[in-house]
């Protein structure tokens, strides 16, 4: 089978959407023919800062550079024939590869990494072959708002489980004291600030003399302090407690995933997919600008390393990948 991947944002940037790219790539190529497509020109920092309105009408200087990139690029891969489109930027370039596969009989799947919003709604308004949600919350948004005659699987996005794990070196930080870790970008949705108040209300707190904590330190890594993401695992063991507390927008969090491979306790978004992603295993928090959110810090403060492995099973990229793999051969059966 040929597996066309673009993913111009590739081995520039690392997120989310980059590391599924990789993961799922690496084991596709064992078995299949695989393509992962990504370019230098487009700059993604740009995209960041411009004007909302732009954005949506797709006239901005990332949007036109996205768009003639995926025309190149697509004229480049006609002559291979892939059996398969999956398109990771969204925008021009969803829109481009449906014309592509309409013209050559490619069969088009969309992974919805977007989140809940204009994205993947633009994504579903290009009737892809299968659209890919990551969690069953996802797929019933998209049902009822965009893909009424889409097919849509639920697939979620993963973890290394070789990979991040409690075991293993941990990287000097050279921080006293327990470590209250966050891995966001800068982007509003993620509530960074919401995790910067509670700590500091946490080292109010949780003073020497009454808690015996000793100073609280918050790393915000991604946004704030920068690491590949393969020194990820040794941050993570360096760490005391994770937190992320993205709004419901969100379309998954693999660092959610990446923290409890790790053992750490797991501080996050009381919704509904923060709970089909962590289970029983999170410790959830409604309000996370009051009092509550210091709390529950707290109390993952006093919590033991533990890692949870029937549950991060379901989340192997190995089964993830074999998931993707089996909805592709349906193709070559019908």
């Amino acid at each position: 089978m040929k597996i066309a991947v673009l993913s111009f944002t590739s081995g520039r940037i690392d997120r989310g959407v980059e590391t599924v790219v990789k993961e799922l790539s690496r084991r596709w190529q064992k078995q299949h023919q695989v393509k992962v497509i990504s370019v230098n020109s487009v700059d993604w920092q740009s995209f960041t800062k411009v004007r909302p309105w732009l954005k949506t009408l797709m006239i901005d200087k990332y949007h036109r550079t996205m768009r003639w990139e995926t025309r190149q690029a697509l004229e480049k891969l006609k002559p291979w024939r892939p059996d398969i489109i999956m398109p990771f930027n969204g925008g021009w370039q969803s829109l481009l590869c449906r014309l592509f596969c309409w013209q050559t009989g490619a069969k088009l799947v969309i992974s919805g990494q977007a989140g809940l919003g204009w994205c993947d709604g633009w994504n579903l308004l290009m009737r892809p072959d299968v659209f890919v949600a990551l969690s069953e919350r996802n797929r019933r948004w998209a049902k009822k708002f965009y893909g009424r005659g889409v097919r849509i699987e639920v697939i979620p996005n993963g973890v290394n489980l070789q990979r991040f794990k409690p075991e293993g070196g941990k990287l000097d930080l050279k921080l006293k004291g327990p470590i209250i870790l966050c891995v966001a970008s800068e982007d509003k949705y993620k509530r960074v600030e919401a995790t910067r108040r509670a700590v500091a209300a946490l080292r109010q707190a949780c003073l020497p003399a009454r808690q015996g904590f000793g100073a609280v330190n918050l790393l915000w890594a991604g946004g704030g302090k920068k690491f590949k993401h393969e020194a990820m695992p040794a941050v993570y063991r360096a760490a005391d407690v994770f937190t992320l507390v993205s709004d419901s927008t969100e379309a998954f969090g693999i660092v959610y995933l990446e923290a409890l491979a790790s053992g750490l306790p797991v501080v996050a978004t009381d919704d509904e997919l923060r709970r089909e992603i962590l289970g029983d295993y999170g410790i959830y928090v409604k309000d996370v600008w009051g009092e509550e959110y210091v709390e529950k810090l707290k109390l993952a403060l006093s919590k033991k390393r533990y890692r949870p492995e029937q549950w991060l099973k379901q989340f192997s990229w190995d089964k993830i990948a074999e998931d993707y793999i089996s909805i592709f051969s349906r193709w070559r059966l019908e």
